[in-house]
């Protein structure tokens, strides 16, 4: 119904389907619910919490900070959709897609070297997508920070870099390059099946984070980096990028003092590894 409405042709349908964005089509034009900017606003800029607790003991990855080649940069820019959202600089993945691949590459290096972005780059603009059909409070709504394309683009080949040899707890399933839900599932199918099969007992625990990635503390992202092979080149530019972060929301900029960037492709990798180390814990 939400796609009928819309006024969305025949043709674009089936891809308004797969991608899940009906629901932008229902709620387009809707006003937001009131003080939703303030109450994201507050929640971007809440101080962070200490972690004092030292880094696990573990392998630092050298190969992290080598400098970038082009037989990384070319696939990883090639990989990248034409129709994902400029930043507040306005470049659009097609316009570096036009760029010489070496000239690409060089910028990339002397972005990662200096281990700290220009503002005009890491500055992000809030896009606040709707969770649900009914929008009534600001919660029913999820905050994504849309930087610059070249800072995605940098960020994933460090992604790239660090995924391949990240060891995580075996049923780590979100944010892999694996089919997380049909192993997840096939898991608790297992599960179930013994269970009914030796007629005994079985307990589940459902744990809801609310807000997860906007309240994870930022040492706790650098000491589970640190834990995770991030070299100390890393560490400084992850510590100085999360410093310096600021979000446009509305028409006031906020210092992002806690969180990881939902919209950044960094964010889940870092997330997982606060994530494991509870999952070992368990």
């Amino acid at each position: 119904a939400a796609v009928t409405r819309s006024g969305v042709s025949s043709k674009d349908v089936a891809k308004v389907v797969i991608e899940g964005t009906w629901d932008e089509l229902l709620n387009e034009g809707q006003e937001l619910p009131l003080r939703t900017l303030e109450y994201w606003g507050s929640v971007l800029s809440r101080e962070d919490q200490r972690d004092p607790r030292r880094p696990l003991s573990g392998e630092s990855f050298a190969a992290l900070v080598e400098p970038i080649m082009i037989d990384e940069t070319r696939p990883t820019l090639w990989a990248m959709r034409n129709d994902t959202a400029p930043g507040l600089n306005g470049l659009t993945t097609r316009d570096i897609k036009s760029y010489p691949i070496g000239v690409l590459t060089d910028y990339l290096n002397v972005l990662y070297l200096s281990a700290s972005l220009p503002a005009h780059l890491w500055d992000a603009r809030i896009k606040l997508l709707p969770k649900c059909v009914r929008l009534i409070k600001p919660t029913d709504f999820r905050p994504i920070a849309i930087a610059s394309v070249i800072i995605r683009y940098l960020h994933k080949v460090i992604v790239c870099r660090w995924s391949s040899r990240l060891k995580l707890a075996t049923f780590q399933m979100a944010s892999l390059q694996r089919d997380g839900c049909l192993e997840a599932s096939s898991v608790l199918y297992g599960v179930l099946r013994d269970a009914i099969q030796r007629t005994r007992g079985l307990a589940a625990v459902l744990l809801d984070v609310s807000k997860a990635f906007d309240s994870v503390s930022h040492e706790t992202i650098l000491r589970n980096a640190e834990s995770y092979g991030a070299p100390p080149h890393l560490l400084r530019y992850l510590g100085n990028t999360y410093q310096a972060s600021r979000a446009l929301i509305g028409s006031d900029f906020v210092c992002c003092k806690r969180g990881v960037r939902q919209g950044n492709p960094l964010s889940p990798i870092l997330f997982i590894m606060a994530m494991d180390e509870v999952l070992r814990g368990a």
